[in-house]
């Protein structure tokens, strides 16, 4: 049962701790994030932004303090509020035999969208992205940025509630980019969230962002960015 109050923050962390082999990657991070907001969550590589994510999408074992999504600690929660977050990996693979069309379908089916919806969707993620003239080509045809592009486009099929983007912007051109940047600041508009792990937040300072937390010695120094 998701446990949800009216003021409780859409995610959570108190005192989160990892380590990797008896390195600590995460020292005691503590955030409060209410809706509405984009979170750059910033720092140098091994700071431990993605492994902050993999805790927070339940896909990391072995950690010490309490992560909560939607008012629900993760450790003993079911899965239903996985069906609220969208999720675009550092690095992932796509089916390269599938056109973006048939991927975007597929991918809209997992989160229980009928095809209709799914297409529609997609089609229009498509045209803003620039991708309209290759709605039925191949993804083996695909440039680095082009996937990435379709990715982000497929975690936003189901209208999530919660984002996750690990490095978005790799591989994006600067039309892109501003893109990219709408629809952040129109999901915030709506209550939406979205977390952004990023080692450089420079071309999307301006962005429609609330709270930065940037990553210092595993512990995270949290405030508004400022342009």
């Amino acid at each position: 049962m998701i446990i949800e109050t009216e003021h409780a923050p859409i995610l959570s962390m108190e005192k989160l701790t990892m380590s990797y082999s008896g390195t600590p990657v995460l020292k005691g991070v503590n955030l409060e994030v209410e809706s509405g907001q984009v979170i750059g969550y910033i720092g140098p590589n091994g700071a431990g932004k993605s492994t902050t994510v993999r805790i927070l999408l339940g896909l990391q074992q072995g950690y010490g303090g309490t992560a909560r999504l939607f008012g629900e600690d993760i450790k003993t929660s079911g899965i239903a509020y996985k069906r609220r977050i969208g999720y675009v990996p550092e690095t992932a693979e796509v089916y390269d035999m599938l056109t973006a069309r048939e991927y975007l379908v597929f991918t809209g089916g997992c989160y229980g969208l009928d095809a209709v919806k799914a297409e529609k969707k997609g089609q229009q993620l498509m045209n803003q992205f620039g991708l309209a003239n290759v709605f039925d080509t191949r993804l083996s045809s695909f440039s680095k940025g082009m996937r990435q592009k379709v990715l982000i486009i497929a975690s936003l099929l189901h209208n999530p509630d919660l984002l996750f983007f690990d490095e978005p912007l790799s591989g994006l051109d600067a039309n892109s980019v501003l893109v990219f940047k709408e629809i952040l600041a129109k999901l915030a508009e709506t209550g939406k969230q979205s977390f952004i792990p990023h080692t450089l937040w420079t071309s999307s300072r301006k962005s429609a962002i609330e709270l930065s937390c940037s990553m210092t010695d595993r512990l995270p120094q949290t405030g508004p960015l400022k342009n």
